[in-house]
């Protein structure tokens, strides 16, 4: 799993092997050895190719499918998390039919419409 994902992100950047090695103070072959999967990164190895590619080591190791990391919320974010939770299930309801609404009148999360 960290092979093939940490293959894809490199090729997403458009970056070497070579070049994400010199940028992350480690050797190539250790570098290449993980794309391979003859190796599994350390932990402090893995949190420094998270950083590196702005991912998660979640994602990495596979435990999540969301290459990005989704950004913290703010105070009204988390008060509609709350009044969602604890919602029934009509309110459940209305509060996503709300949210949909929303997002397709005035654009994605950071107001700008999608494209």
């Amino acid at each position: 799993m960290i092979s093939e994902r940490l293959t894809c992100l490199r090729k997403d950047t458009g970056k070497t092997q070579n070049e994400v090695a010199d940028e992350l103070h480690i050797a190539r072959s250790t570098y290449s050895s993980y794309e391979t999967g003859r190796r599994t990164p350390q932990a402090d190895a893995l949190v420094s190719l998270a950083r590196y590619f702005g991912t998660t080591s979640d994602y990495l190791l596979g435990l999540s499918d969301e290459p990005r990391p989704a950004p913290p919320l703010d105070e009204k974010g988390l008060a509609v998390v709350r009044c969602y939770r604890d919602a029934d299930f009509r309110g459940r309801e209305t509060i996503y039919r709300i949210a949909l609404q929303e997002k397709i009148q005035y654009g994605g999360a950071d107001g700008a419409p999608e494209p």
